[in-house]
């Protein structure tokens, strides 16, 4: 006949029950750890790799020119990367839960290591997004990380790097800004930007930096002004009209009369500025077709001739077709 445990032998082997369940807890959890680690590794590995070789990877060539250029000057930003990433996919999923710890990822370095190189105008914002972007859209191709709703994830991610743009410094935004215009114009350090310039832009920047330096300078100081609050909407669209009429009468009017260049040239510069501005979110426009339509009518007028007579008659001739491009539909 068995006889039953005393308090002191019950109490045994709960203890006993107890530990045992506890080992087999860290056995679980030591399983789960080692399976991260090894995960840890892989993501790790990858991020290695592609910014010391780029072109392993089928990615857009700016992006590849981005990534060099920050492993070849901010390596300590490939690290902070290195590790920020591999703790948020640290169990090889990616869910919308993981979304604000990417924007604080861009925010970190886009304010650690990068700033001294985003503030020399080296390097813009969107750029660096855009490398982020394209790491955690590699790692899923590579079955590295796996992810549920792969469009919804990088839709909020957008959104919400936006609003982290949004809150930048002002000063700062418009400094990049003011960097571009002179870059574009001078034809230098223009391999840092998303372009997409038209090579007839291109001899005439060229032109114009060999013949026609005021031109050059008009340009660059009238652009500075229009964009001063980093935006761009139809009030801004008069300005670039009498840009046009004041480089019409410049140093350019020469260059025009024997024929060397065009209107429709000086107008491409301009509106390749434009594009590459927004492109490259350096500046905010709420609808970009709509300003460019409304510079394409108001652009009409000065067809005909070159000389206009004065800034107020110039004004007055647009406005009928301000007006109508505001009206709400």
């Amino acid at each position: 006949m068995s006889r039953l445990p005393n308090a002191t032998e019950e109490t045994s082997v709960q203890e006993n029950d107890i530990s045992n369940v506890k080992v087999n807890t860290l056995i679980s959890d030591s399983v789960s750890t080692n399976d991260i680690k090894v995960v840890n590794k892989n993501v790790s590995e990858f991020i290695t790799n592609l910014f010391n070789d780029p072109s392993t990877v089928n990615i857009d060539s700016t992006v590849q020119d981005t990534i060099k250029l920050i492993q070849s000057q901010a390596k300590e930003t490939v690290s902070t990367i290195n590790t920020i990433l591999s703790e948020i996919l640290d169990d090889s999923k990616l869910d919308i839960t993981e979304v604000p710890k990417l924007v604080l990822l861009v925010n970190t370095i886009i304010n650690g290591d990068l700033k001294a190189i985003i503030e020399a105008g080296k390097l813009q914002a969107a750029q660096v997004i855009s490398v982020i972007e394209v790491l955690v859209k590699s790692l899923i191709e590579k079955g590295l990380v796996a992810v549920e709703n792969n469009e919804q994830i990088f839709k909020l991610f957008q959104s919400s790097v936006t609003l982290l743009k949004g809150v930048a410094n002002i000063k700062d935004q418009i400094s990049m800004l003011e960097q571009f215009i002179t870059n574009v114009l001078s034809g230098k350090n223009i391999d840092l930007y998303k372009l997409n310039l038209d090579p007839k832009v291109v001899e005439l920047i060229k032109l114009l930096n060999k013949d026609a330096e005021s031109v050059i300078k008009t340009i660059h100081d009238t652009m500075k002004d229009v964009l001063a609050d980093g935006k761009l909407d139809a009030s801004d669209v008069p300005k670039l009209v009498l840009l046009i009429t004041t480089l019409m009468n410049s140093d350019l009017k020469k260059l025009l009369t024997s024929g060397q260049i065009k209107l429709d040239d000086i107008v491409g510069l301009l509106k390749n500025l434009l594009q590459g501005l927004i492109d490259n979110s350096l500046m905010v426009v709420d609808n970009a077709e709509q300003i460019f339509k409304l510079f394409d009518a108001s652009l009409m007028l000065l067809q005909t001739k070159f000389e206009v007579p004065s800034v107020s008659s110039l004004t007055a001739c647009c406005l009928p077709i301000f007006a109508m491009f505001g009206k709400k539909k």
